[in-house]
């Protein structure tokens, strides 16, 4: 699997006059089968970005952490659903 980051948007909730206050971090994915929303940037807060910014891999790994839990949710979600189905037997 590859990560190449394609983009960063800074986040100001108290305007741009002050400090920016959280991170979206594009992506994009290939080598990986598992369909995600890569529309949807990830979120991270300015910390976070300023101790990843000078290694990417470091910030990558941010990513695939955010990637990791983004399919176990799923795999939850659908074990779920297909508990409901067998109960509603």
């Amino acid at each position: 699997m590859r990560i190449t980051i394609t983009g960063v948007d800074f986040n100001y909730a108290d305007g741009v006059d002050k400090e920016c206050t959280s991170v979206d971090v594009k992506y994009m994915t290939n080598g990986f089968d598992f369909i995600l929303d890569q529309a949807r940037p990830f979120n991270i807060t300015h910390d976070q970005y300023v101790a990843t910014k000078e290694d990417k891999d470091q910030l990558r790994a941010l990513v695939a952490d955010k990637i990791i839990a983004d399919a176990t949710q799923f795999v939850e979600n659908v074990q779920a659903y297909k508990d409901s189905l067998e109960q509603a037997e």
